[in-house]
C-alpha cells in the first residue's frame, strides 16, 4: 500500500478511496456530535461537518434543511447514503478517466 502513495496515478485507480473517506468522515462527525456537550457547530464535530457540507454541497443542503424540519434520521440517512453513492460514482469516474489517460 505504501508504494501506491508514491505513485499518484495508481492512487487514482483506487475507486473505493473517495466513498470510504466519505463514510469515515461522516461517521466520525456524527459520532463526535453525539458525545460532545456543545451544539454541533460549536464542538469538535464542526470541522468534519464543514468538510462534509462543502464536499456534498447539493446533497448536504437538502439534508440540512430536513434536519431543521425535525427529520433527523431521514436527513442523516439521505446524506450518508446519497453522499456515499455520489463519491462512489466520482471514484469510478476517476478510475475510468485515469485508465484512458495515455500518460498512464
Amino acid at each position: 500500500m505504501a508504494h501506491l502513495l508514491l505513485q499518484p496515478k495508481k492512487l487514482l485507480r483506487l475507486w473505493w478511496f473517495p466513498p470510504t473517506l466519505h463514510i469515515l468522515l461522516f461517521a466520525m462527525t456524527w459520532l463526535l456530535s453525539l458525545v460532545q456537550a456543545s451544539p454541533l457547530l460549536d464542538g469538535p464535530a464542526r470541522w468534519g461537518f464543514a468538510a462534509l457540507f462543502i464536499a456534498d454541497f447539493p446533497i448536504s443542503l437538502v439534508a440540512f434543511s430536513k434536519m431543521w424540519d425535525g427529520k433527523l434520521v431521514y436527513a442523516l440517512s439521505l446524506w450518508g447514503i446519497v453522499g456515499t453513492a455520489w463519491w462512489s460514482f466520482l471514484g469510478l469516474w476517476l478510475n475510468a478517466r485515469s485508465a484512458k489517460d495515455p500518460e498512464n
